[in-house]
């Protein structure tokens, strides 16, 4: 019994030992670096006599990165690993070929053609229409209704006009997923509350953050503006509903609750704050004296509210998907048609005429208030996270799980516009100046022309990008569209000729 320990351990010894000799060792060998070079010559030089092209920038591209000029005589020398790509550029000219990979080559020619480069100096993203990169939970209507506010999990908060549909602005600045965002009644501001519990103000027409508001130590569960636009009432996960005083950025009130609170809502004068969430209870709260004024029991989890901007209203949605009315002032209550699934929003038209309701069954119902019964029954076929009125119409805004935004009329239950450059496959959008084409692409690496007049495509601009492409711009006259994209280069189209110009990093 003792020979055999000691035999296992010289056997495991004479293992260790063996192990390197044999190729059992699994570091990495060191990549290969070798001394290339080359030349850049003109195109219009003669066989006999090849001009060089001198203070030409080849650009290294290799786990480390580097550039090289050519000297007078068009020539250039450096090191490079054996997977590097080069690159050249000179203000004034396109190259051919447009980039080399060093492989087993140790020597490389590039011919110089003699380009007039369109004027970049005004060109913008004024055109871009970026989508979100994640889901889209969050949505509200400008006080004019002229733009429309998405929030996403990707962490951004981004600005659209409702007549096009087109992208003006992305605002970044949350280090988390956006849950709730909300317009100040004056229109001036945007209120964005996030996962980590951080909410934030924005002057949304400029871009710029112009305070944060700390507090919530959990995900932020809504917001919601008093109606006279000076408080900020929040609510989330850490079981507290927070009033704040938007001058100041202090925290005026908070009230707590034994579980989740997951909607808040404002009375139309101000006066009272509901609130509702999993504690089986709708509550009423006196805000200028910070107490509770009323308490009303609900049958199942409260998931959303939404008090009519005028009256005693207040709309519940449970968890169970029942949808409720309850008049606060006469305690009456009103109990609607029950979603097959979980309802997960509510919201009125500013005019208090309808009532739009969502949930997991992928439907959104428009209810006639003032006739008590359905009007729309509109099938979306996708999960719906956000939804919100027309400030001034009844025009209804929903965002969901796909990444696309609908606009749906209340009257007649007809999509008005779907802004649907939210997939992972389409990377860029970008409408022309004159609004007539559309040009889109993505990681099929090709750049196609729409027509939007007739609804089809019109051409196609080639040679596409050899990786996939991240954005889009057109010149400010139209006649000109430039990409880039993961292969480190800048293509340039005269669109108006279909004409490729060339590349450049």
């Amino acid at each position: 019994m003792i020979r055999k320990p000691k035999c296992l351990f010289l056997m495991f010894c004479f293992i260790l030992l063996v192990l390197p000799v044999s190729g059992c060792d699994q570091r990495d060998a060191l990549p290969e670096t070798s001394v290339i070079s080359g030349k850049v010559v003109v195109a219009e030089a003669t066989e006999d006599k090849a001009l060089g092209l001198a203070g030409v920038s080849l650009l290294v591209v290799d786990e480390t990165s580097s550039h090289v000029e050519t000297d007078a005589g068009g020539y250039f020398e450096t090191t490079a690993l054996s997977e590097a790509v080069i690159i050249p550029r000179k203000t004034g000219y396109r190259f051919l070929p447009e980039k080399q990979v060093v492989g087993e080559d140790q020597e490389f020619e590039f011919v110089a053609y003699p380009w007039a480069e369109p004027d970049f100096a005004n060109w913008g993203t004024q055109f871009s229409f970026d989508g979100h990169l994640d889901l889209v939970v969050a949505i509200a209507f400008s006080a004019d209704d002229r733009y429309i506010a998405t929030g996403s999990n990707d962490r951004t908060i981004r600005i659209w006009r409702t007549d096009d549909g087109q992208l003006v602005r992305t605002m970044t600045g949350h280090t988390s997923a956006i849950k709730v965002i909300a317009f100040s009644p004056q229109g001036h501001y945007l209120a964005s509350g996030a996962r980590d519990g951080k909410i934030k103000i924005w002057d949304w027409q400029t871009g710029l953050e112009v305070k944060t508001l700390k507090g919530h130590t959990n995900l932020l569960t809504d917001l919601a503006w008093s109606p006279d636009g000076t408080k900020l009432a929040s609510s989330g996960w850490d079981c507290e509903v927070r009033i704040w005083d938007f001058a100041t950025g202090n925290e005026l009130k908070s009230f707590t609750n034994e579980n989740w609170v997951r909607a808040v809502a404002w009375s139309p004068d101000s006066k009272f704050l509901f609130s509702g969430g999993d504690d089986l209870s709708l509550r009423v709260w006196q805000v200028d004296q910070g107490e509770l004024s009323a308490e009303f029991e609900t049958r199942d989890k409260i998931m959303s509210l939404s008090a009519a901007p005028k009256g005693s209203l207040v709309a519940m949605a449970s968890k169970s998907g029942a949808l409720e009315v309850l008049n606060f002032e006469t305690g009456e209550r009103t109990f609607l048609e029950e979603y097959q699934g979980e309802a997960a929003i509510l919201s009125w038209s500013f005019d208090a005429h309808y009532l739009a309701s969502a949930g997991t069954d992928r439907v959104i119902q428009v209810w006639d208030w003032d006739k008590q019964e359905l009007v729309q029954s509109i099938n979306t076929e996708n999960y719906i996270f956000a939804l919100d009125w027309g400030r001034e119409s009844h025009l209804l805004a929903s965002g969901g799980y796909k990444g696309i935004i609908d606009l749906w009329s209340a009257e007649s239950g007809e999509n008005a516009l779907k802004i649907a450059g939210h997939t992972s496959a389409i990377k860029a959008l970008a409408w022309s100046p004159q609004g007539d084409y559309l040009a889109s692409g993505g990681e099929d690496r090709i750049i196609r022309i729409w027509d939007l007049d007739a609804r089809k495509e019109k051409f196609q601009l080639l040679p596409g990008h050899s990786g996939p492409m991240e954005d889009l711009a057109w010149s400010p006259d139209g006649s000109y569209l430039a990409s880039c994209g993961h292969d480190l280069l800048v293509r340039v189209w005269n669109v108006t000729e279909g004409e490729y110009l060339g590349a450049f990093t």
